[in-house]
């Protein structure tokens, strides 16, 4: 109800704001003359411009247990939806569930029934992790009809190889960064350059403290240079929500698996890897397998999960 009018809203958590269109707010006006518009200073952001805003309306919105003065932002000409009303109104409304830590509380949560290790209800369990055992050790290389997959890079004919300048890695940093290091390289992740041979491509290496745990790292490369120079290979439209919702309109039992290092598991052929260089306080290296960054590599990993 919208100052004691029926209405039909659509909720819209992602939206910091209650929106309506002028045709929305002309019905509503009509039925409840006292509403009236007034200038915004709200702004509203879209993909490629702004929403137009006409003006704004304070209201009350009750449903049946809970009521809350709120305002509503009137946008001009028409949307293709109902009125929405965004996260804050709904939460006032308690028609938003929210945890101790801020995040949206799954409603079916209880009711959902996860599969451990130690569950005897299935029993088979421990036979095909004893099966897999391996599939869940180090990191693997992706195959295809029981060959690993080795990816190339192509880059532009006209490709000029630049080396980049290295950026510094903060004092603190440089200790987890050699074990970093040390680890990709008996992971066969990454190999140090052979000193006599010359560097084209060199990317700077970038080194920061994860934002969850500060006491691990998070490396990476910038590889914006060497993307301007690299041609794409495939062109893709990225799935939304609602393609796997149609996918799986009928499925009752989901998996997930989370793949460790999952871009790290396609390897590189020989020519791709000399354009992977980067630096360090300790010399020349450069990736065996694919690095995240590369205009191609989600791409890659993409078609693979798809697989």
């Amino acid at each position: 109800m919208i100052n004691d009018v029926a209405t039909e809203i659509e909720p819209d958590t992602g939206s910091d704001a209650n929106i309506m269109d002028e045709e929305q707010f002309d019905r509503l006006q009509k039925a409840r003359s006292e509403i009236r518009l007034k200038k915004s200073r709200t702004k509203l952001p879209a993909l490629l411009q702004d929403i137009p805003v006409l003006g704004e309306c304070s209201v009350t919105i009750r449903n049946q247990t809970r009521q809350t003065r709120t305002r509503i932002i009137v946008i001009r000409g028409k949307m293709d939806s109902l009125p929405l009303i965004g996260r804050p109104t709904l939460s006032n409304l308690g028609m938003v569930l929210i945890d101790e830590t801020g995040n949206l509380e799954n409603s079916r949560k209880k009711d959902t029934h996860k599969v451990k290790k130690a569950d005897a209800t299935y029993p088979k369990l421990e036979e095909i992790l004893g099966k897999y055992e391996g599939r869940f050790h180090g990191v693997g290389k992706a195959e295809r009809d029981g060959k690993v997959i080795d990816i190339h890079l192509p880059m532009n004919e006209d490709a000029t190889p630049i080396a980049q300048k290295p950026r510094r890695v903060p004092y603190h940093l440089l200790e987890p960064l050699e074990q970093r290091i040390n680890e990709f390289i008996e992971s066969d992740i990454i190999e140090k350059v052979p000193e006599q041979e010359a560097i084209g491509w060199c990317s700077p290496l970038v080194v920061q403290p994860k934002a969850k745990n500060p006491k691990d790292i998070q490396v990476s490369l910038d590889l914006r240079i060497l993307n301007q120079s690299m041609a794409r290979t495939r062109h893709v439209q990225s799935p939304i929500t609602e393609d796997f919702v149609n996918e799986f309109k009928d499925c009752t039992v989901f998996s997930k698996i989370d793949l460790n290092h999952g871009y790290h598991q396609f390897a590189l052929d020989e020519e791709s890897r000399k354009i992977m260089t980067f630096s360090t306080p300790w010399g020349n290296y450069r990736y065996k397998r694919l690095a995240f960054g590369g205009k191609n590599s989600k791409i890659f990993l993409m078609r693979r999960s798809q697989r």
